[in-house]
């Protein structure tokens, strides 16, 4: 099983409030191109084969508001010293993927790899730290992170063609969970 995020998605780390749009529609960020490479066939009766396909962010200015009021009210609950800090590493490790990209050749997960049982593999996580991460496919196709006190879970959930993508993550160092939702439509 493939799975990987592509396309732009380095927005958030330099969004600030003064940065969002006053109007819904206005201003929305630019989307690359989708790659030109066919999906490959999904295996016979594959539990992911509903999932497979190129989704594209919809969420615009609202989806992106609210993330970065959920980040922003985090960093709030620090003092002056850290806020800064935990700001700029929630919003360097939650960018808002334009595409996504869900392929399937019936073993593995991409772009990190893992058994479709749900064993975990070890991986090198965007902050540079080894992490546990396993996939378990049902109604939903959901993505566990594991690391050291920490860790993620990205559960995408289809209907018809809109994906919504859910994100929760939890830190010991946090006062409390961060989690918020993306909408995305297939192409």
């Amino acid at each position: 099983m493939l799975f990987s995020c592509v396309g732009s998605s380095d927005g958030m780390e330099a969004l600030t409030a003064e940065d969002i749009p006053e109007e819904e529609g206005s201003a929305q960020a630019p989307v690359a191109p989708p790659e030109s490479k066919p999906l490959p066939a999904p295996a016979p009766e594959s539990p992911v084969a509903k999932f497979v396909g190129t989704y594209k962010w919809v969420g615009g200015v609202a989806e992106q508001r609210t993330l970065w009021g959920k980040i922003e009210n985090m960093a709030n609950t620090f003092n002056f010293i850290a806020k800064p800090i935990v700001r700029d590493k929630l919003a360097a490790g939650n960018q808002i993927p334009k595409t996504i990209r869900i392929e399937s050749d019936g073993k593995d997960k991409t772009e990190q790899r893992a058994p479709v049982d749900g064993t975990s593999t070890k991986i090198k996580a965007t902050n540079g730290e080894m992490m546990d991460m396993s996939f378990d496919i049902n109604d939903e196709l959901v993505q566990t992170f594991k690391g050291n006190a920490k860790g993620r879970v990205n559960s995408y959930r289809l209907d018809g063609d809109k994906l919504t993508f859910h994100v929760r993550i939890h830190a010991s160092q946090l006062p409390k969970e961060l989690e918020y939702e993306l909408t995305y439509e297939r192409e």
